[in-house]
């Protein structure tokens, strides 16, 4: 018996007792002779007035309550067709799992599958009680558990009508994760999963398989016509837009800029991705591209142009030691930060950038460096102030600059070269590395400054914040003519704090809807929809881009402009099977629980009741 059957109870035991205790009360009143009233003239009272059709309609009223009493006290039910959800008539244990991938946008007659999905989610809710436990996961990327397991039926529902749409891709194989973790020992019995989804993965076919009982709730997925806009990029007077079509369509595209249609064409779009070049002679950077007709989705059929590089950028200044071959096998210092941020531009440079140059450059890496210039070292140190990450290795060639040329301020005095044998341990580096000669010199003080030191206390690694920049010496160069530096997983860490923080200071370039986007904690982004907030999860700190747009990326005043696009896959996405290796879950005639509408009308019942009385008695009245 819920709370809902308990209070209506209570309630018709207010109305009912009272007059019970009346109709035991009461009695006919004893006759008795008094002469004197022969001389008084006979008169009809208020309760002897007819009382007609009033009487009659409470007296149904009446009858009906106790119907209601009895069917709310009996717990009414009613047959129908559910989920076998249940094992041998214990509580039940669900996940439900809901797809708010980008796919679910699309509409299937009057309503969008996402809204559909809710739908079945919630007659799953029908079938079960107030003991049973149901947890909520969306298999949107990332999947991300909403809920864990709970037996409150009626917040459950509000999450589920509380999920939005999304221009995620997809994660089938994240969510069923999610949900075996949530299961744990399977002390609490069997789980089942419910997924309600299209089916449309991100990859295309395959197949995603689960160790708990599922069943698979799948909404319509006819119509496949879409298009989207995955990304407009833009330079001075053109445009190059990528889009993606389930089938093949001939559109017109157009870039506009405010009201001001700056360039068209009639494009035959080929299934699966294609570009589009629109140009307008003088025009800026900026406006949107749109895509003319009609489909499945109609949000993501447009997108802002963006400017600027679509990945981050990581340049690596090398001077030759020993050769001079100019294709000779790139750096090792280049090949380990390829290494460690594949989506980013990596490049060769013979000199430091300066100027405008500079300013497009997220990561500056110097293999064996040369002492800087006057005007370099300005540069520098605006740049790293500005967000800039740098890694400068120190070389034989640091201690043979020119008159007047340093490090400073990132070194304090001069630099040194020391020819031998040395070696030193990294963090999560079981070998030490074994270096032939190693750069002296003095790190920077501050607070900020850490420092791993060789075993005579000689700093070989210092890394320092600097406004919103980061910067690492290194005593060694991570050339092999120098050592096996670059061979040590330590050495690979140290590059990768430092790319990392290039990720949350200075964002940059095109990101999928969906993926999480680090930043500092002092980060300020403005998204498609207004502010997004800063999510903290252990020691990440990053922002959900659940919508693909622009999005403002501002940090200590200085703002920059980042493109989310939605996955290409995720529009292209092909019909994904299910696999489950326990026993299927059927289907199986249910009982649900009816009383909580009982309890409606019943108090619904006992308000007329109540307003019958009323004027009953306000007839009384004036009769008397």
């Amino acid at each position: 018996m819920g709370f809902a059957t308990a209070l209506a109870l209570a309630l018709g035991a207010f109305v009912v007792l009272p007059w019970v205790a009346h109709r035991l009360r009461r009695s006919p009143p004893k006759e008795r002779f008094f002469a004197p009233l022969r001389f008084v003239p006979e008169s009809t009272s208020p309760s002897d007035v007819p009382r007609g059709v009033d009487d009659r309609v409470l007296f149904a009223v009446r009858v009906f309550i106790i119907v209601l009493l009895a069917l709310l006290a009996a717990g009414l039910r009613t047959q129908g067709h559910g989920l076998a959800l249940r094992e041998h008539d214990g509580d039940a244990s669900v996940v439900l799992v809901l797809d708010d991938s980008a796919s679910m946008r699309a509409r299937e007659g009057a309503s969008s599958r996402l809204a559909l999905a809710k739908e079945s989610l919630v007659r799953v809710l029908d079938d079960l009680d107030g003991g049973d436990r149901v947890a909520l996961v969306l298999s949107g990327r990332p999947a991300r558990i909403i809920r864990g397991f709970a037996q409150d039926i009626r917040a459950l529902r509000a999450e589920i009508d509380a999920v939005a749409e999304s221009d995620r891709g997809t994660d089938f194989a994240g969510a069923f994760a999610a949900a075996e973790g949530l299961t744990g020992d399977g002390s609490h019995g069997v789980t089942t999963v419910v997924l309600a989804t299209d089916g449309r993965g991100g990859k295309g076919a395959g197949v995603v398989e689960t160790r708990l009982p599922m069943r698979v709730e799948q909404v319509p997925s006819s119509v496949e016509d879409n298009c989207a806009v995955v990304e407009a990029r833009g330079s001075s007077g053109a445009v190059d837009a990528t889009f993606a079509c389930q089938k093949a369509a001939h559109r017109r595209v157009r870039w506009v800029l405010l009201d001001r249609e700056l360039a068209a064409v009639d494009a035959d779009l080929s299934e699966g991705t294609s570009t589009v070049h629109l140009a307008a002679a003088g025009v800026p950077p900026g406006g949107v591209v749109v895509l003319d007709g009609s489909d499945a989705i109609a949000a993501d059929d447009s997108a802002e142009v963006s400017e600027g590089a679509a990945r981050m950028r990581i340049a690596v200044v090398d001077s030759v030691i020993g050769v001079d071959d100019e294709d000779r096998t790139p750096p090792a210092l280049l090949r380990a930060l390829e290494a460690i941020a594949p989506d980013a531009e990596v490049l060769r440079m013979a000199q430091i950038p300066v100027n405008a140059a500079l300013d497009e450059v997220d990561v500056l890496a110097v293999e064996n460096a040369n002492a800087w210039s006057a005007d370099t070292r300005m540069a520098m140190e605006s740049a790293v102030d500005a967000g800039l990450a740098l890694v400068v290795a120190l070389g034989p060639a640091s201690a043979q600059g020119a008159l007047g040329a340093s490090f400073e301020p990132f070194v304090d005095g001069p630099v040194q070269w020391e020819s031998g044998d040395y070696n030193v341990t990294l963090p999560g580096s079981e070998l030490a590395a074994s270096l032939r000669g190693r750069a002296r010199f003095m790190a920077p003080r501050g607070p900020s400054a850490s420092v791993l030191s060789f075993a005579d206390g000689q700093p070989f690694a210092s890394e320092s914040e600097r406004g919103d920049g980061r910067v690492l010496l290194l005593a060694a160069p991570a050339d092999p003519h120098l050592g096996d530096l670059a061979l040590r997983a330590g050495f690979i860490d140290l590059l990768a704090g430092v790319v990392e923080h290039a990720r949350r200071s200075r964002p940059r370039g095109a990101l999928r809807a969906g993926e999480h986007m680090p930043v500092t904690a002092e980060t300020r982004v403005v998204g498609p929809d207004g502010p997004v907030p800063i999510e903290h999860r252990g020691g990440d700190v990053f922002v959900d881009l659940a919508l693909r747009g622009t999005y403002r990326v501002s940090v200590r005043g200085k703002e920059r402009v980042r493109s989310v696009s939605v996955d290409p896959d995720e529009v292209l996405g092909r019909p994904t099977e299910f696999r489950s290796s326990a026993a299927p879950v059927a289907s199986e005639s249910v009982l649900r629980d009816r009383s909580p509408w009982v309890a409606l009308v019943l108090a619904l019942a006992l308000g007329l009741e109540v307003g019958l009385r009323l004027r009953l008695r306000g007839g009384r009245s004036s009769t008397a």
